[in-house]
């Protein structure tokens, strides 16, 4: 569930120069939707069962076949937060607010999401790069902040973790609703051709106020008295 100090120092050295901006919102992309298996996402008890999953024939530089790789990409809970929901088909519903499990949680202001990434089956002889494209604001388009990944390696990470790195960061808010855009991809080196890609959307909605809890469950009440009186009547 958390990322090793190599990780973040890399992942805070990239942000200087890998943004971009696009002007539309992405739709999921994947060859399948379901459960990865063998994906733990580097932790316990992370769910597998809802993962965007994209398989490609892995090729060396002389055009040979060196079999078979997979990406995955997933948005899970953190820890004892509310569940994130699916439609099935790469976009999550996920609850805005600051994770408050830890402490740290708390003062690195983390969301109460995960984002779990998967790369299995790569080899020395590919000569991919592997990037994981974080929408760090649902106000402004995609907004992208660039993780560059390890082959054949699988984490489950949040979005606020890195605002506050040294050689880096970033403006994240994990109370703000919206969508956000997150790309799982594999990029051949040293051009800008993808040759793999998984990617999935996550609706942040707020969680309704207790007021408006109660004032809703006064209207169902409301509702199911007028309906008995009209079958008496």
């Amino acid at each position: 569930m958390t990322m090793n100090f190599a990780t973040k120092l890399l992942f805070s050295a990239s942000l200087a120069f890998a943004s971009l901006s696009a002007s539309a919102a992405l739709s999921p992309t994947y060859d399948s939707f379901g459960t990865l298996a063998g994906a733990t996402f580097g932790g316990t008890g992370i769910p597998n069962n809802a993962v965007a999953i994209d398989t490609f024939t892995g090729k060396n530089l002389f055009g040979q076949n060196t079999g078979t790789i997979t990406l995955g990409l997933t948005v899970t809970p953190r820890y004892g937060n509310p569940a994130v929901t699916n439609n099935g088909q790469g976009v999550f519903n996920a609850t805005a607010g600051v994770d408050r499990t830890s402490a740290g949680s708390i003062l690195d202001q983390l969301a109460m999401w995960n984002i779990g990434y998967y790369i299995s089956g790569a080899t020395s002889s590919n000569f991919y790069t592997y990037k994981l494209l974080l929408d760090v604001d649902p106000s402004s388009n995609e907004n992208f902040k660039t993780l560059y990944l390890s082959a054949n390696t699988q984490d489950s990470i949040n979005i606020g973790s890195f605002v506050n790195e040294l050689l880096g960061g970033y403006t994240f808010d994990p109370t703000r609703t919206g969508q956000y855009s997150l790309i799982l991809e594999a990029v051949q080196f040293g051009t800008n051709n993808i040759v793999g890609m998984a990617s999935v959307l996550v609706n942040v909605n707020a969680v309704p106020e207790p007021g408006s809890l109660a004032l809703a469950g006064l209207a169902l009440a409301g509702l199911a008295t007028v309906g008995r009186r009209r079958r008496k009547a």
